[in-house]
């Protein structure tokens, strides 16, 4: 597997399998990724390490993926993240490019979908973060 240039990445899901199958998955791709279960271990660890991009499940204990993602943005700006769920509510993704979300990875995921977010990310960061939500948006319609 090759992917973009390698990437900082956070993966963060308290479920411990997709956690360490995602983190896989990235590694192979050539990134460094790390994991944490919470949001709370998200904002700690991104207080001591700069990150390019987070995958963080929506649904987590405590604090959730939203609100974790809020808070990493006001760390560091230039994080972007791609969103995983299992179930979810339309409305909760309208606007969400303008928060730093580009992508909406739908549970169970593939190592396919993986690749064609990680192969996106050449050809959509240096346009507008808003063409590429569009085409997430249309994505998560389907689901």
């Amino acid at each position: 597997m090759r992917g973009v240039n390698k990437m900082k990445i956070l993966v963060v899901d308290n479920d411990t399998a997709y956690r360490e199958y995602l983190e896989e998955i990235l590694s192979l791709l050539g990134h460094r990724a790390v994991g944490v279960a919470d949001g709370y271990d998200a904002i700690d660890y991104v207080m001591d390490h700069d990150i390019d991009l987070a995958y963080i499940d929506i649904n987590l204990p405590g604090m959730d993926g939203f609100h974790t993602f809020k808070k990493i943005r006001e760390i560091d700006l230039n994080v972007s993240s791609v969103m995983i769920f299992k179930n979810i509510d339309k409305e909760l993704v309208k606007n969400r490019h303008q928060e730093g979300v580009l992508f909406f990875l739908k549970k169970p995921f593939t190592v396919y979908e993986i690749e064609l977010i990680d192969n996106s990310f050449k050809d959509i960061l240096p346009i507008r973060e808003d063409t590429m939500v569009i085409e997430a948006l249309s994505l998560v319609e389907n689901f």
